[in-house]
């Protein structure tokens, strides 16, 4: 699921700028204030914006694909995607699940994985 995260900002009391960033997945946009250069941080699990920079938003990337056959699956969902509070950090969270035939029946684990994240940062 691919979304757009269209942040506009006033570079000055004279002129404004639109920044239109495609993020392949799900996004929030926290309170922006525009400072005049803004940069996106991609990363796995967790980004942190550079020293100097304001975390104004973030989401997470594509997902993995499925898979699903005769004898075995894999599925991923992500469960969590917010900021840290006071880091300028964006983190998400990911479930994967596997199953496969064991003697004739389905079993299914669980396990975390770490989805890729962007962190969208201002100056």
């Amino acid at each position: 699921m691919n979304k757009n995260l269209i942040v506009t900002a006033a570079v000055s009391a004279v002129v404004s700028a639109t920044v239109a960033l495609t993020l392949g997945g799900g996004a929030a946009l926290a309170a922006l204030h525009y400072y005049g250069n803004q940069t996106v941080v991609q990363g796995s699990g967790s980004v942190s914006c550079p020293v100097d920079y304001v975390l104004t938003g973030g989401g997470f990337g594509k997902l993995p694909s499925n898979t699903d056959n005769m004898n075995s699956s894999t599925s991923y969902r992500v469960v969590a995607s917010y900021p840290i509070a006071r880091t300028h950090t964006w983190k998400a969270e990911g479930i994967k699940t596997s199953g496969r035939i064991v003697f004739g029946s389905w079993k299914y684990t669980e396990s975390s994985f770490s989805p890729s994240v962007y962190a969208v940062c201002v100056k």
